[in-house]
């Protein structure tokens, strides 16, 4: 390596980078250094972190919309609609078009099909178009179609340009056609499997209502302000405060300020206004009714849709309070995709030992033993490296002992307890899409130093997790 002549004694022994122009200086690195510096010069085409930054820096200039890239849309099935035949069928026109005219508010007055959405609602009219019409257009909502084609519902807020279908990249105007809140398909765009599905959106822009609409993602409070995400982003980013930035993304209320129930009216089937003496709670969505009488206090949130669990949440063993279902899966807290930690006894048997300790080692369910003998020899390497032996909680005496252990306690008081996060979601009530944006708030933006665990379950199935991603709401059709 050429030296500099100007270069600080103090870097004497160190590697000095020097400047070479066109190559990011990598002539000049070491062959082992050079690949990080590759990857360190990828790394902005591959985040959303520049997109975030371009998102405030455009609200904060006056801008209408940002630029936004690699966007995963969660789709519930009723957020898919196929226009065949039947939709399409008694209107005449050059060409057997037709034109269908969507919109989303208000309502067209003659609308004869109204598509329901996890998140708004589509209204189609049909009509026979002009003569000479192009077979695509969108203008004001109105769509030439003269074939099969497929409608999905969007986010109002997002403006797709691209989209990948499997490996296929198809570009606004040529492969689909789009407007507010919906976008129509002439390629099947979901798989035959049973939805929910991930629709990823390669390039698009973002209509934001708020400094942190898309950073923050509180743009997907549509008509709701967004105070509780933004202050947990800004200045209270506590477990207590991620509650109620979620309840704010699932749509259920947060209570504003004390007060005392006095009177309860129904509006709907399990939706209540809660009258207190300075005014009224609306709690629009079904869930269990307060009781007049009841206090409330300033952060409550009403409904058990959206539970977070932490060491704040009760004075002791604060997960002795939670519903585990069937255990936790350990996929994104271990080495080791496939493993459960279970609620109530596991046998733990005493393995080989190293001079005076004994391993000890929790018969996990799992779906591959040939995964949990991995994990048991992993765990033994990192007693040995910890100095720190899981018997020595257990108590173990003889090798080939076994004796049955409560774990999940054990795990909890020994590592996680004051560090987890519990976040439960009830898919059934919320629907898949709002279950979605919840968990990956969560995910993306948990407390800092927080073990985070993930709830899903409706009516009839429970699932935990240590890392969430979109297919599994696949379970909950």
């Amino acid at each position: 390596m050429t030296t500099n002549p100007d270069q600080d004694t103090r870097l004497e022994g160190i590697p000095h980078i020097e400047k070479a122009g066109g190559d990011f200086w990598t002539s000049v690195l070491r062959e082992e250094d050079r690949d990080l510096v590759r990857l360190l010069a990828t790394l902005p085409s591959r985040s959303n972190m520049l997109c975030a930054m371009d998102a405030v820096a455009a609200k904060a200039s006056g801008a209408s919309r940002a630029d936004v890239r690699d966007v995963d849309i969660v789709l519930a099935p009723n957020d898919v609609v196929s226009i065949g035949p039947d939709m399409l069928a008694g209107v005449s026109g050059p060409g057997d078009f037709t034109t269908l005219t969507i919109t989303i508010d208000p309502p067209a007055a003659d609308s004869q099909f109204v598509i329901k959405g996890s998140d708004h609602s589509v209204y189609i009219d049909k009509s026979e178009p002009e003569p000479g019409a192009p077979v695509t257009t969108v203008t004001g909502g109105h769509v030439i179609v003269a074939r099969q084609a497929w409608l999905v519902l969007l986010p109002v807020e997002l403006d797709p340009m691209v989209i990948r279908l499997g490996s296929r990249l198809l570009v606004r105007g040529s492969g689909f056609v789009a407007g507010t809140g919906w976008a129509v398909f002439y390629v099947q765009p979901i798989p035959e499997t049973p939805g929910p599905w991930v629709l990823h959106v390669e390039h698009g822009y973002i209509r934001q209502k708020s400094l942190l609409g898309f950073p923050g993602k509180a743009d997907n409070l549509f008509d709701r302000s967004g105070g509780h995400v933004i202050r947990y982003l800004r200045d209270q980013a506590s477990p207590a405060m991620l509650g109620r930035a979620l309840a704010e993304i699932a749509g259920l209320t947060v209570v504003p300020s004390d007060c005392v129930i006095t009177d309860l009216v129904e509006i709907g089937s399990n939706w209540y206004d809660y009258i207190h003496a300075d005014g009224r709670i609306e709690a629009r969505y079904p869930h269990t009714p307060l009781t007049p009488g009841q206090a409330l206090y300033a952060g409550d949130v009403i409904g058990d849709a959206v539970k977070v669990y932490h060491a704040g949440s009760s004075p002791d063993a604060w997960w002795n309070n939670v519903n585990w279902g069937d255990g936790i899966k350990l996929n994104g807290l271990c080495l080791f995709d496939g493993l459960t930690l279970p609620p109530g006894s596991v046998n733990v048997f005493a393995r080989a030992a190293s001079g005076p300790d004994l391993h000890a080692a929790p018969k996990y369910p799992a779906d591959d033993y040939e995964v949990r003998d991995a994990f048991w020899e992993y765990l033994a390497k990192a007693e040995l490296a910890s100095g720190i032996f899981l018997n020595t909680a257990i108590g173990l005496t003889v090798e080939g002992e076994e004796a049955p252990v409560n774990m999940l306690d054990l795990v909890f008081r020994m590592s996680w307890g004051n560090r987890a996060v519990a976040v439960d979601v009830d898919v059934g009530t919320l629907g898949v899409t709002a279950a979605a944006r919840v968990l990956a708030f969560a995910r993306d933006e948990a407390p800092v130093g927080s073990v985070m665990l993930f709830g899903l379950h409706d009516a009839t199935r429970r699932i935990w997790t240590g890392y969430f991603d979109a297919d599994l709401l696949a379970e909950f059709n």
